[in-house]
């Protein structure tokens, strides 16, 4: 058991913890402005009065949808925000463990706490206006507002939930983990940066861009041509950046994480290996670039063969590999270590074999 739950179970400061419950407040926000502007660019109506007749289908009755969203939102979050505030208050092993399923899956959570959000609107606003719905508008209007708004709400929310949730909050994290349980892998629901990247520009350009060139066409006369060009810029100001960003992230970002996660699997189960090539020479070793952009590097045929030889630790079934030339210059070896004669081989780029010898 770690040590705040030895001393006593202590009360464990929640740090920045609490912020996960702004998450309402904050996309109250995105909810309003969004469903607002979705009915303006379909339908192309700028008046208000008009646009609630959309929405209550000209029955009068008065309900604020977006106040209803939120209230059910804050109470979901409230829920799924208790069993923290219990570990918190009372580290016991019992509450150590729903905490921590409740971080490790906070994600999946999520998820179904906006669906929730969803399903509750949709059904309230069939309840409240049974006498009075158009079920075309209601499919061509209402339905797919709600819709919008949710999932521009869910975007928000989970591309801001780590800031949100981790950020000075590391000693209540801790906690939760025992000292040998930080090297292994845990389970639990994640998303990756090109995940999270693909909804901030879809929540942030794709559809306020789109909204845009609904409202565009459906509030101004515009001749075809003119509807093409419209469609253009939407397709050069977002979709083509995104493309090309997210094609941008997965290869420098994404994909080396996720190998640095396999690594990881594989240490954790105690099937990492790892290949260290020596060799001794001249090289350039300095800072490389501009002065933007520095980098400290070394360069130069040492450079080159040296990797070259850690490469074959592979093809050797050895941990570390030196040249001749490293073998030369420690001889004769410390008696703590043993050296043994791999052979020569061929390195790309030369023409003669290089001699290679292990160490035991």
């Amino acid at each position: 058991m770690n040590a705040e739950l030895k001393q006593g179970y202590k009360k464990l400061p929640l740090g920045k913890l609490y912020q996960v419950m702004i998450t309402p407040f904050y996309t109250l926000g995105v909810d309003s402005i969004f469903t607002i502007f979705f009915y303006m660019a379909v339908t192309g109506l700028a008046d208000k009065e008009k646009i609630k007749a959309v929405m209550d289908y000209g029955s009068g009755l008065k309900f604020n949808w977006i106040a209803f969203g939120f209230f059910f939102m804050l109470v979901m979050f409230g829920i799924w925000f208790v069993p923290l505030w219990r570990f918190s208050k009372n580290p016991t092993p019992e509450n150590r463990s729903m905490a921590r399923r409740k971080l490790a899956f906070i994600y999946r959570d999520i998820l179904r706490i906006f669906i929730s959000v969803f399903a509750a609107k949709v059904c309230a606003h069939i309840v409240i206006y049974k006498n009075f719905i158009v079920w075309e508008y209601f499919f061509k209007y209402n339905l797919p507002a709600m819709t919008l708004s949710v999932v521009m709400q869910l975007c928000f929310a989970a591309v801001f939930l780590d800031t949100l949730l981790f950020e000075g909050a590391g000693d209540y994290i801790g906690s939760l983990y025992e000292e040998e349980e930080l090297y292994r892998m845990k389970e639990g629901y994640q998303i990756s940066i090109a995940a999270k990247i693909i909804m901030l520009v879809i929540s942030t350009a794709v559809i306020p861009l789109t909204l845009i060139y609904l409202f565009t066409l459906n509030s101004f006369p515009v001749s075809g041509d003119q509807s093409g060009l419209l469609w253009n810029l939407v397709l050069v100001g977002a979709f083509t950046p995104m493309t090309l960003g997210v094609a941008f992230i997965v290869k420098n970002l994404q994909k080396p994480l996720n190998d640095l996660s396999e690594k990881m699997k594989r240490l954790s189960a105690g099937e990492i290996k790892f290949g260290i090539g020596i060799h001794t020479g001249t090289l350039v070793a300095g800072n490389i670039g501009i002065s933007s952009r520095l980098e400290y590097t070394v360069i130069g045929d040492t450079v080159n063969i040296a990797s070259r030889i850690e490469s074959k630790t592979k093809d050797y079934q050895a941990d570390i590999l030196i040249t001749s030339d490293v073998y030369k210059k420690i001889s004769p070896a410390p008696a703590n270590i043993e050296f043994e004669k791999a052979g020569e081989t061929l390195l790309k780029g030369k023409e003669e074999p290089v001699e290679i010898y292990r160490i035991l």
